[in-house]
């Protein structure tokens, strides 16, 4: 059965936003300040703050905003307007923090949409315009986009709008330090190395279609599902552990699956489901979709048990556990006979959740947080706790990252050896499974996630997988043609120089790049720039030959 979603509402009205379907269920958000370079006015935040609010109804009709900054904004969003916003409120210090509040609403109000924010920017990103870019869940900029914090280049802190919170998130606790106490720009080339934004175009007209692109694959979702995927990320960001995370993940997913099948949906609307589901992520049909096994799987497992009545039964009674109801049956019913309290655990593949109890009929706290107590009442329990997880640092050369290697890593006064794998990028995080802090009461250990930190190498840009190198060439091998010798990460190169090579030509070395995390043999490319030295210093006699080559000329 279909849920029952309400018409579509008249798109609002506002001063300082324009607002357009650009294709059915894709609505374009316009900032409508060019003349200010977009600055955060009381205005533009209030107009903002009460377009988020009017989303949340509109879920199902508008399921992607498009953030656009304009065709004739010189820029995204210059920051602040302080003097439009400021006057807008009583020059005290509460009337200062109330300022303040509002534009941290605005950041509140545009994270809980349920639809996806797509920030499309060019130019200048700084300040309140940056956490603007922060705050929407993807980014897409241009090569002249620039981003800065800027709040410490006019005298006020270096946070503002919530940048403290999303940008080290996004690109590691290091880098955001540097950006927020210096307030200095990054390119866009070191916006989309850092993992800021997820594409980078070549002018402004690309920008619109680059984001319809991304726009159109999300739109196309369930809205339901956009929704709740969305939700996740959000809270899993801030989960306290991988417990947590899956916590909410089940809950989304047992949401979705009551969203789509019903419970009293029929065999044969089962066994149509499972047949369009088959098909569509069937691995001989998606070869080059690595996850379309797994999902082939779980979608066999889920036609296994919703096909056979007694099967469904017990998933019903048990969730993802249905396997082990017998088992569970068999237990209670021995230990009822005993007149005894029943205990047991459960494993949802990240950890065991333990309970004890006098009454029958309790369950886990795993359970009890998806879909509450399930107790009568008047029974004792006691739980086992998992350790909390723990997290660390650990700094890599550029070399060492491109290696696999073992290193000692000190984490609460504990030595653990660890296996770097080659390949790792700046800012990606791995877990070591139990190796946390210590469970309680027999529960498990907690976990230990690793995020590493590679600072910029002097002589290699990392991009991805590939390498970019630039290389000094004299004018005579570049007139002339001839040899020229080059690093890779590992060994030294001789490659052969055309005659009549320009600046900056490019010369791509296949397989010579960084190595791809957890695939052995394989690496990117080394892309080599030549740089033309202009001889200097030169004597008479070299300079009346360079006239005598002129004169031909």
């Amino acid at each position: 059965m279909k849920p029952v979603y309400p018409a579509a509402r008249e798109l609002p009205s506002y001063e300082n936003l324009l607002l357009e379907m650009v294709e059915p269920n894709i609505l374009k958000v316009t900032l409508n300040r060019p003349k200010a370079y977009n600055a955060l006015s009381h205005g533009l935040v209030s107009d903002l703050i009460n377009l988020s609010q009017w989303l949340v109804d509109e879920y199902y009709n508008i399921r992607v905003v498009l953030l656009y900054g304009g065709d004739e904004a010189k820029g995204f969003c210059a920051g602040l307007d302080v003097k439009q916003g400021l006057d807008a409120y009583e020059q005290t210090v509460p009337g200062f923090y109330h300022y303040q509040v509002k534009l941290g609403e605005l950041e509140m109000y545009m994270s809980k949409t349920p639809q996806p924010w797509i920030a499309l920017i060019d130019n200048v990103s700084a300040g309140g315009g940056f956490s603007l870019a922060m705050v929407s869940d993807i980014r897409v900029c241009t090569k002249t986009a620039r981003f800065s914090c800027f709040y410490a280049n006019v005298g006020i802190g270096g946070c503002d709008m919530s940048s403290s919170y999303f940008l080290p998130r996004l690109i590691g606790t290091g880098r955001a330090y540097e950006m927020m106490l210096t307030g200095n720009f990054i390119s866009a080339d070191e916006a989309w190395n850092l993992g800021l934004v997820s594409k980078v175009v070549e002018d402004r007209p690309a920008l619109m279609p680059a984001g319809l692109e991304l726009a159109r694959v999300i739109a196309a979702k369930d809205p339901m599902a956009v929704r709740l995927t969305k939700e996740a990320m959000r809270a899993n960001v801030d989960a306290a552990g991988f417990d947590n995370a899956l916590q909410v993940e089940n809950r989304n997913q047992t949401l979705m699956i009551a969203h789509n099948v019903n419970k009293d949906a029929s065999q044969d609307d089962i066994k149509k489901a499972y047949k369009k589901l088959a098909r569509q992520y069937h691995p001989d049909l998606n070869p080059n979709d690595p996850d379309a096994h797994r999902k082939f799987q779980e979608i066999n497992e889920a036609n296994e048990v919703l096909s056979d009545p007694e099967k469904r039964k017990k998933y019903d009674q048990y969730g993802e556990n249905w396997k082990h109801a017998d088992e569970f049956e068999a237990q209670r019913k021995q230990y009822g006979q005993q007149g005894g309290g029943f205990g047991g655990g459960f494993s949802n593949g990240g950890g065991t959740y333990w309970s004890s109890s006098g009454d029958d009929g309790e369950f886990s706290d795993f359970f009890e947080s998806m879909f509450g107590s399930r107790r009568g009442g008047g029974g004792r329990s006691n739980h086992g706790f998992r350790g909390q997880d723990y997290t660390a640092e650990l700094h890599l050369s550029l070399m060492d990252a491109a290696k696999t290697h073992k290193q000692v890593i000190t984490v609460n006064g504990k030595n653990l050896r660890i296996t770097v794998p080659a390949g790792v990028a700046n800012g990606q995080t791995i877990k070591l499974k139990g190796q946390g802090g210590p469970g309680m009461n027999g529960g498990p250990a907690g976990d230990l996630y690793i995020t590493f930190i590679i600072p910029d190498d002097s002589r290699f840009k990392r991009v991805g997988d590939d390498l970019y190198l630039t290389v000094p060439l004299n004018l005579y091998t570049a007139v002339l043609g001839g040899e020229q010798i080059i690093d890779t990460l590992d060994s030294k190169v001789k490659l052969k120089v055309k005659p009549g090579t320009q600046n900056n030509t490019k010369v791509r070395l296949k397989g010579k790049g960084f190595p791809v995390y957890k695939k052995e043999g394989q690496f990117g490319d080394l892309i080599v720039t030549y740089s033309i030295e202009v001889p200097t210093n030169l004597t008479e006699k070299q300079k009346e030959l360079f006239r005598e080559i002129q004169s031909l000329n």
